[in-house]
């Protein structure tokens, strides 16, 4: 079963800012290279595997969240628990959205343990969850280098903000995906036997069997004359490094002699 191989002509939930705009301009490029596929989602929460739910009231957890107003595309955010119930979690977010019946499948607590500078962690960062590297350690605060419009930034954040990111098929890991005839670059949700639950690139929840799916080593740092895959609108295509930019967060590639980009590191796997 593999959700969301329609196209549709809807407009994508909820709005787009400009500051998310001018991102979509950095990352994405001009209209040429606009996504290939339009892909239609839905509401994936009564099909997911049941997992314990281990939480209680008042912990501040990593979640898939509706990015507008329903929840057929969905993101990465975090939120802090509410309410238990036998359905699920009520989780609220800093803007103070409320969601009920948010499956344990959803929901990612946090990974005890120190942080190290070099360290990959996805971070609470304006409205989604960024990959990032650890910058230095605080008491009380964590400072992570992000990509941000085509440039790298430091922001400084609270423990609790900060989600360390594993290599393997874990929650919130970055993983790549078959999508009809394309390799895409998603985030695992969970695991259910011989299947994979995978956020895509286009906010779709997808159900794929296990041999289309395959980690990504992300904390693998790159070199110029590198050959690696850059996710890009159209699929994973093969490129080399030209440059690297703020410690590692962001790549220059090309896959011709006058093509090339900028490329978070979260978005780049071996050849």
């Amino acid at each position: 079963m593999d959700f969301g191989a329609k196209r549709v002509r809807r407009r994508a939930d909820g709005s787009v800012s400009k500051a998310d705009f001018a991102l979509n301009l950095q990352l994405l490029g001009d209209r040429r290279h606009r996504l290939a596929h339009r892909v239609k989602g839905r509401d994936v929460r009564p099909l997911l595997p049941g997992t314990p739910l281990k939480l209680a009231r008042g912990d501040w957890v990593f979640a898939v969240l509706p990015a507008g107003q329903t929840w057929r595309r969905v993101c990465w955010r975090s939120a802090r628990v509410t309410a238990i119930t036998q359905t699920g979690a009520t989780l609220v977010t800093e803007e103070r959205r409320a969601f009920d019946s948010v499956p344990p499948a959803m929901i990612v607590r946090q990974i005890p343990g120190l942080l190290k500078p070099g360290q990959v962690v996805r971070v609470h960062s304006g409205r989604h969850l960024p990959f990032g590297r650890v910058a230095t350690v605080r008491p009380g605060t964590v400072e992570v280098t992000t990509p941000w419009l085509g440039r790298s930034r430091v922001v400084s954040v609270r423990r609790r903000e900060v989600l360390p990111i594993r290599e393997g098929l874990y929650p919130s890991s970055p993983v790549i995906y078959r999508f009809k005839s394309t390799r895409r670059m998603g985030t695992m949700v969970t695991v259910e036997r011989k299947y994979r639950w995978v956020l895509g690139a286009e906010g779709v929840v997808h159900r794929l069997r296990w041999d289309r799916v395959k980690s990504v080593p992300i904390a693998r740092r790159y070199k110029p004359g590198d050959r690696v895959r850059a996710a890009l609108p159209v699929g994973l295509k093969l490129a080399s490094i030209t440059r690297t930019l703020g410690r590692h967060v962001l790549y220059e590639v090309a896959w011709s002699q006058t093509r090339r980009t900028l490329v978070p590191f979260s978005q780049l796997a071996p050849p």
